[in-house]
């Protein structure tokens, strides 16, 4: 199950056509797009990546979508770029990545239209790779993404294993352009659409995606729109030339982040595919009930002690992601008997208070809740149809 997308930033479904041009004016192969939100330290090195592509100067357009609040530094800033050729300068009021992406893929002259972080760094080959996976597989792929290398500005450490790069929108599968498979994924910093196509699919859903400057870390919305459209018929694909560098913010290099990271990330999991939920309520409350057997003596969930052990801290992780499943599609988790239970106890009781605190969370929980029930009514309900119809064959 995807999300309802906003149209509110979007074109109506069959006008898709791109921003009329003036006839001097050659239609681009690539509309790039920036959305940034009150980042201005990083931004340039953004822009100055795309306007040092190695392309022709008609080939690629670059688009930055402000989504900042202040409008005076939205317009000062703007008035840096307002004499580069082949960019333009878009200020988004309504708040919200999804918002500022939908806004780029309105205003895109070219029909693929591709995005990057304000905190990345396309290589000089990445504009003309991205339209060449395209033109290689053909017109039934919707979209392209491609690999994402980190850039530290400060030492590793010790802790951070493979296994959590990819909360950091760290992709690399290797092997050569094709059609994603699998587990495999895309991630925003760097993906691209066929305009068209993602416009008739809804765009990026408003419901997830980051939201200005503030403490969600909500996410999927790439997720969400490339499963409408394979919903449509249309696949995604993986190039790993298309290369562009994610510069890591130093302060999310830390086992809390990656925590609330992996939290968020299991919000953002249930509301991009709520039916998935009966299968992550099953399985978040078996895997806490391993790790507490295996804690025992230690302090509660949600109680962290300061460590540098790799194998600690990815499983705190973990449970940050299911514990937030147990709590929002279950209740919480029986956790065994004596002290822990008690320590346990105490905990659900505080998530229980936040929830109660959140009044979107608290809707979203409760709602999860009906739909996880009658998804399993709708199956029970169907089995049972299934028997009867099955009794009645044989019975013929």
């Amino acid at each position: 199950m995807t999300t309802k997308a906003s149209r509110s930033t979007l074109p109506e479904p069959g006008n898709v056509e791109s921003v009329e041009t003036s006839a001097a004016s050659a239609t681009p192969k690539l509309t790039a797009v920036i959305c940034t939100h009150l980042r201005y330290e990083v931004l340039d090195a953004a822009i100055e990546s795309l306007l040092n592509q190695d392309c022709p100067p008609d080939f690629l357009e670059v688009v930055v979508v402000d989504n900042s609040p202040d409008e005076a530094k939205v317009s000062d800033y703007r008035a840096r770029y307002d004499r580069v050729p082949g960019l333009r300068y878009l200020h988004e009021p309504i708040v919200g990545l999804s918002n500022a992406r939908n806004r780029g893929l309105a205003e895109a002259r070219a029909q693929l239209v591709a995005f990057i972080d304000d905190d990345a760094i396309a290589s000089p080959s990445w504009a003309t790779n991205i339209v060449a996976g395209f033109a290689a597989l053909g017109s039934h792929i919707g979209a392209v993404g491609g690999r994402v290398v980190p850039r530290f500005s400060t030492p590793l450490p010790t802790w951070l294993n493979d296994g959590l790069l990819a909360y950091l929108s760290v992709v690399d599968w290797g092997g050569r352009l094709r059609v994603v498979r699998g587990a495999e994924w895309i991630v925003g910093c760097n993906m691209a659409f066929r305009r068209d196509i993602a416009i008739r699919v809804g765009g990026f859903s408003s419901f997830l995606g980051r939201s200005g400057a503030g403490a969600s870390l909500l996410s999927n919305e790439e997720n969400d729109i490339c499963t409408r459209l394979r919903g449509s018929g249309y696949e995604v694909a993986y190039s790993p030339a298309a290369l562009v560098e994610h510069v890591i913010d130093p302060g999310r290099l830390t086992p809390a982040w990656f925590r609330r990271r992996a939290a968020w990330q299991a919000v953002s999991d249930l509301l991009a595919d709520p039916v998935r939920a009966e299968a992550l309520a099953a399985r978040a409350p078996a895997h806490l009930q391993i790790v507490s057997a295996r804690a025992q003596g230690s302090p509660p969930f949600g109680i962290y002690t300061p460590t540098e052990n790799p194998a600690k801290i990815s499983e705190d992780v973990g449970v940050a992601y299911d514990l937030v499943v147990a709590m929002l599609c279950a209740g919480g988790v029986d956790a065994g008997t004596g002290d822990q239970t008690a320590g346990r106890n105490d905990l659900m009781a505080y998530l229980r208070s936040f929830l109660l605190r959140h009044p979107l969370l608290l809707k979203f929980a409760r709602a999860l809740r009906r739909r996880v029930k009658l998804v399993s009514i709708r199956e029970q309900r169907e089995s049972s149809e299934s028997v009867v119809i099955g009794s009645q064959r044989r019975a013929g």
